[in-house]
């Protein structure tokens, strides 16, 4: 089953700005590639484990969690009872990336077990049940279209994402987010789909959506770049965005450009022979590249 989402991390699940389409049509050099991405575990040395505490109506969780906040109201929610009833804390989280942000079903079992034994329950997951219900970084299938003039400037690009959730929830890879505004295009159209499987639900993972989706976007940079001859740091200098495009608001600060010579510089760049799988290293060949990252910082109100 696959279906758009109603949002995207509260942006819509598509975005136009131009004629993405005519303009990649017209375009004399057309690149159209499908990127897949594999599903990936988190699987932290240290396990997701929990302890819970009943006194009468109020219930005291330790948990592994990078959210206290959320897991607080998932139980109160869960077993209806007032927030205030319910004190969760995480003193000792281990390794997290994501797989610790959500509440998973191994925490209301736990709170289940204490209440019905009447005394504190202590649930410590196993190895192989780090691979079932905590989450993963969902597969994705991504069709990139970029359409360029000759001299490398970047007149078109499309990003389209699909990516699994289960079918009881719904979780939605950010992937195209950062293609809005990473490079400079006046034609550019983003989607997100999602397709329903008979799996769990998957979660966020250092990066939600970003990693996923800058490993497509940079791979088709990067092909683009020898379809047209062009250094692939140069083309993404040609490309360079000096304002996010997609909302026509500066950047607070951006010092990319500075690192992509700083890189260069520290790894060598200048010396790379530019033709792809040149570089050995005794029986094994060698890659040197370039990608470009990035992560949004959010801001949202806030009180005291």
């Amino acid at each position: 089953q696959r279906y758009e989402p109603e949002d995207v991390f509260g942006e819509p699940p598509a975005v136009t700005r131009g004629d993405p389409d005519a303009a990649f049509a017209a375009a004399p050099v057309r690149l159209e590639r499908m990127y897949v991405t594999p599903v990936e575990h988190h699987n932290p040395i240290e396990p997701h484990a929990t302890v819970a505490i009943w006194d009468g109506d109020s219930l005291t969780v330790y948990d592994a969690t990078q959210g206290i906040t959320n897991v607080r109201k998932r139980l109160a929610g869960i077993f209806e009872i007032p927030v205030a009833n319910v004190r969760v804390i995480s003193s000792f989280l281990g390794g997290g990336f994501g797989c610790k942000g959500g509440v998973w079903s191994h925490v209301a079992l736990c709170a289940m077990a204490a209440r019905a034994a009447g005394r504190p329950v202590k649930l410590a997951l196993t190895r192989e049940q780090m691979f079932g219900s905590v989450g993963f970084r969902p597969r994705t299938l991504q069709r990139i279209e970029l359409g360029a003039q000759r001299d490398g400037t970047v007149t078109s690009i499309a990003h389209d994402v699909l990516s699994q959730t289960s079918v009881f929830d719904e979780f939605v890879e950010t992937s195209a987010l950062a293609t809005k505004m990473l490079y400079a295009a006046p034609n550019v159209r983003t989607t997100h789909a999602l397709a329903r499987v008979n799996a769990g639900t998957p979660t966020y993972m250092r990066a939600p959506g970003e990693a996923s989706g800058t490993f497509a976007l940079e791979s088709a940079m990067d092909e683009l770049s020898y379809e047209l001859g062009i250094d692939p740091v140069e083309l993404r200098l040609r490309n360079y965005a000096e304002r996010d495009e997609s909302e026509g608001k500066p950047f607070s600060s951006k010092s990319l450009r500075e690192c992509y010579a700083a890189g260069a510089e520290r790894i060598g760049w200048q010396q790379r022979p530019p033709r792809p799988r040149s570089i050995r290293d005794g029986r094994l060949l060698a890659g040197l590249g370039v990608a470009t990252a990035t992560y949004p910082a959010n801001r949202v109100t806030a009180s005291a």
